[in-house]
């Protein structure tokens, strides 16, 4: 895999910032969105499972796996460095990231070979319109068009922009179609509607929400029990994620605690967590208002002298499924 003149200067400067500290796997934390070197370390099979996976090494020597079935293409080789976005870190510590396609990069428009207009259905049963396409690869890719019509050229192509890579594939859509105005925008608050609660998919309960373009998502009931939806209920929204084809992941306003907010949590213990590759990570167990457990990642050096029962200010950084994710507050940590 090729690297631009930017991937060159990046991976240089963090190796060599890594390289002048001491290395610590298990404090070393990552922020979502962010780009940092990895090296292929290994290709092993899991034996529950017998599926491949790719070994990654960050220069922090913590090491994470990569599902080799959505990176094939990629044709990825043992020693191989290569820049990653960290695209989630879950409560439990947990990383998943998206290496840079070696050929497509996302808010581009490319060409793509035309093969047939079709329907998808999300899970909710929202309908859309799609063309599907084929990328360099000869994977077939689905194009979100809504009703805009696609004009093809005499080749048989047609221009796609791509809004997303995950998994090694491409979230297409058409090149007229505004973040703003027709596709919710990542990160961005909008007003939902709750039009149907206790749906069952898949043996599990859902309340199914209208946006602001009437398109319907989908969010499981047990996360959100003392949210206290209600069908009929508007309630606000976060955009979380964009996934494959379109699927939106949103996030309701929790209706106590604010993100970034600094809040009192009862603090009950100390655990240790397993994280990616089977790494052990020390975390605070606090309770929230509603008698919840959470996590809250923390550095050593920061670690506060606390008893169980006593209070602990926590930032909410961000909310997940309905779940806190927590830090340490400033004023706590250690000088």
């Amino acid at each position: 895999m090729d690297f631009d003149v930017f991937e060159v200067i990046l991976l240089s400067k963090v190796r060599s910032d890594m390289d002048s500290k001491p290395s610590n796997t298990g404090t070393h934390r990552f922020i979502e969105g962010e780009s940092y070197p990895f090296r292929v370390i290994n290709i092993i099979s899991l034996p529950e499972t017998d599926e491949e996976y790719y070994v990654l090494e960050a220069f922090s020597g913590k090491r994470i796996l990569l599902k080799a079935l959505y990176y094939r293409h990629y044709n990825l080789k043992s020693g191989q460095e290569l820049l990653c976005r960290i695209d989630r870190v879950n409560c439990n510590g947990k990383i998943y990231i998206e290496p840079r396609h070696p050929y497509y990069r996302a808010g581009e428009l490319y060409e793509f070979d035309f093969i047939r207009e079709d329907i998808i259905y999300t899970p909710s049963g929202d309908k859309k319109n799609v063309i599907v396409v084929k990328d360099i690869y000869n994977n077939e890719i689905n194009c979100i068009c809504r009703d805009k019509f696609f004009q093809t050229s005499e080749s048989g192509k047609v221009r796609c922009r791509i809004e997303q890579i995950k998994k090694g594939r491409l979230l297409l859509v058409h090149p007229e179609i505004s973040s703003e105005n027709e596709l919710l925008n990542e990160g961005m608050t909008y007003r939902f509607k709750i039009v149907d609660t206790d749906v069952m998919i898949d043996g599990e309960e859902y309340h199914i929400l209208s946006g602001p373009f009437n398109e319907l998502h989908i969010i499981r009931k047990e996360n959100y029990e003392e949210y206290g939806l209600e069908k009929g209920q508007f309630i606000n929204c976060i955009v979380d994620k964009v996934g494959s084809q379109g699927k939106y992941l949103i996030e309701p306003e929790h209706p106590y605690y604010k993100r970034d907010g600094i809040y009192d949590f009862v603090y009950l213990r100390k655990d240790a967590l397993e994280t990616t590759y089977g790494e052990k990570e020390e975390v605070l167990v606090v309770q929230d208002i509603y008698c919840k457990e959470n996590y809250v990642f923390f550095q050593q050096e920061d670690m506060p002298g606390i008893s169980a029962g006593s209070t602990l200010k926590c930032r909410v950084d961000r909310l997940r499924r309905g779940r806190l994710h927590l830090s340490l507050h400033d004023a706590l940590r250690k000088k």
